[in-house]
């Protein structure tokens, strides 16, 4: 079959219907479709409060009771409808019983007032604060990767200091500054970063490059030599995804450390990984890896974490491939190197896993020789057995359909089975599902 001809109509009619189960995160009872949180920091304690507004709808009848993780966090009060809801922890979990029990379709405002103290997930620097990853350390939320909703911020900044958060700025009331995120994205992708940082701007075609830098230097010239290739890896990126880009402002804020981290809407970038591109320009790997993350990671999300994969192997790969439009072969090859280094050490220790592996690994460095270096190796796999054509065809259709969607390997394999005539099967058993 001729991958061009594939049509996002087709496409979604291919696709299953209904919500997607996070079976790893329990049963899909509820969803929370908006979250609205006032934040304050003491840095002097390492310590965040919040007074946050949860807006949910029951998927199903007669649900009694709600529950989110608590990771660390102090309840101090739980209301609906201006009046106290009983509530508990147990498990580690904030429980709540609504007066009444919900409908499926019936719907929910809770507010939760709370602190964390030292909550993972959150760094103190002394320049500036910011959040990496463990969202539901320092708000209360649901770890599940299809739970996407908006989130609003309001946060007190202090004179002299700038604040970037998820989404965009949206008002400013004396020190309080708000920013909302308008497109539903998954919690885990909500963050912030406030402190003493410098701003530059720049437009490249339809979409505006900000870059906030903190520490030292913070100069012009080592910020255009360290991101110098943006306007490349965006224009590629655009080209492989077959659509615009999904936003028309991409932030990139760099501190020091070695943090890398997508957020919705921009991103975190620690500086040690970001110097060694003024003695080598091909090391640009971090910038491209968190640029990509934009589209497949935040835009396109993994339904669970067994399909986590979707996210970050995808995105490897999409590195190596700019690489290799930017530096030739080599930088492709070289890339993949590292990624049979990575997976072969994996293989070594007996932990070579599937794709889709649901279970622990003994280490994060062991579950990235999966999810980041075997999965991008399949892909290269993938390319080889489909053809350029087909490949890229089926990639940018992938793109298309399930843009603003949660997606499962199920999702990727009927898309790119229906752009060849290859028999794609051996390959997604002995990958994805197996051994």
């Amino acid at each position: 079959m001729d991958g061009a001809a594939l049509t996002v109509a087709a496409l979604l009619a291919l696709a299953p219907k209904g919500p997607h189960e996070a079976a790893d995160r329990g049963p899909r009872d509820f969803r929370v479709h908006a979250y609205e949180l006032e934040l304050s920091i003491d840095r002097a304690h390492e310590r965040v409060a919040g007074r946050e507004r949860l807006h949910l709808r029951s998927l199903q009848d007669d649900l009694a009771t709600i529950a989110f993780p608590l990771e660390g966090i102090e309840v101090s009060s739980v209301a609906a409808a201006g009046r106290a809801l009983p509530w508990a922890v147990a498990g580690g979990s904030l429980v709540l019983r609504p007066s009444q029990a919900l409908a499926a379709g019936e719907e929910l405002e809770v507010t939760v007032v709370y602190e964390a103290r030292k909550p993972k997930g959150v760094t103190f620097g002394p320049a500036v604060v910011y959040t990496a990853f463990e969202t539901c350390h320092w708000m209360v939320c649901r770890d599940r990767p299809d739970d996407r909703a908006t989130f609003t911020l309001s946060i007190d900044v202090p004179a002299g200091e700038t604040l970037v958060a998820s989404g965009a700025p949206i008002e400013a009331r004396g020190q309080t500054q708000t920013w909302r995120e308008d497109h539903p994205s998954s919690p885990y992708l909500f963050g912030l970063a406030v402190g003493k940082m410098t701003k530059t701007t720049r437009r490249s075609g339809d979409v505006t490059f900000e870059y906030y830098l903190t520490g030292e230097p913070m100069d012009e010239p080592w910020r255009a030599r360290v991101f110098a290739d943006d306007d490349r890896m965006l224009a590629f990126y655009v080209e492989k995804m077959g659509r615009p880009w999904p936003r028309a402002v991409y932030r990139q804020v760099v501190v020091d450390g070695g943090v890398a981290q997508e957020v919705s809407s921009f991103s975190i970038l620690g500086r040690e990984g970001l110097d060694p591109r003024l003695a080598d320009p091909q090391e640009d790997w971090l910038v491209a890896h968190e640029m990509a993350h934009q589209v497949w990671g935040n835009s396109l999300t993994a339904a669970d974490w067994s399909q986590f994969w979707l996210n970050e192997g995808i995105t490897t790969f999409m590195v190596a491939a700019y690489k290799e439009r930017r530096w030739g072969r080599a930088g492709y090859e070289r890339e993949l190197g590292h990624a049979r280094q990575r997976h072969q050490a994996a293989v070594d220790a007996g932990l070579d896993r599937a794709l889709t592996f649901p279970g622990e690994y003994p280490s994060f460095k062991m579950k990235r020789a999966i999810t980041y270096s075997k999965a991008a190796l399949f892909l290269d796999r993938l390319r080889t057995a489909m053809g350029e054509r087909a490949f890229w065809a089926a990639l940018a259709a992938y793109t298309r359909a399930f843009a603003g969607r949660p997606v499962t390997s199920e999702d990727f394999e009927r898309v790119f089975a229906a752009a060849t005539d290859v028999d794609l099967n051996p390959l997604f058993n002995r990958w994805v599902e197996g051994p």
